[in-house]
This record gives structure tokens, C-alpha cells and sequence, in this order.
């Protein structure tokens, strides 16, 4: 919710997402805040720290994550694609 928040211009508001999770609109807005404090509102994820998170989360949950055309990030251009539950069915 923050990420759309801080990325998009329109967005819907903590209502919505406070429906959708099932739980008020006091909570969704404290819970908010208090994500917000924990990450000291710094919200920009830089592409050095998100190919690390990727690249640890495609090592420990394999079967989650393909890479594109390499298996490294040499030019950080690739990234890995989240597999969909359509690729799961057994």
C-alpha cells in the first residue's frame, strides 16, 4: 500500500485497503504509520538493494522465481519473474 502510494499518483485510499484486509480504518491507518516510522519513511529501494533482495529470495525459495535470459545480474538489467500460481498446477 505505501509502494503504490509512493509510486502512483492515483491510488485508492486506506479504506479500501482497510475493507479488502478486514480490518478498520483506524488499524490500516496505525499499522501505516507505524511501518512507516520502522523504515524511517524511506521508501526508494535502489536497484543494487533490490537485485540483492531478489537474488537472496530466488537462492532460498527456488521454485519461485526464473530468471531471465542469465543467471546473473552482470549488467542489472535482468531480473527474476515472479511464477504465477497458473505455474504451480499440478
Amino acid at each position: 500500500m505505501a509502494a503504490i502510494k509512493f509510486y502512483d499518483d492515483s491510488y485508492y485510499d486506506n479504506e479500501f485497503y482497510s475493507k479488502v484486509g478486514g480490518i478498520s480504518c483506524n488499524e490500516m491507518n496505525l499499522l501505516e504509520t507505524e511501518m512507516l516510522e520502522m523504515l524511517g519513511f524511506a521508501l526508494l529501494v535502489s536497484e543494487e538493494e533490490y537485485h540483492r533482495y531478489t537474488d537472496t529470495l530466488g537462492r532460498l525459495y527456488p521454485e519461485y522465481f526464473r530468471m531471465t535470459d542469465d543467471e546473473e545480474h552482470t549488467s542489472g538489467s535482468n531480473s527474476p519473474e515472479v511464477r504465477g500460481p497458473e505455474d504451480f498446477k499440478r
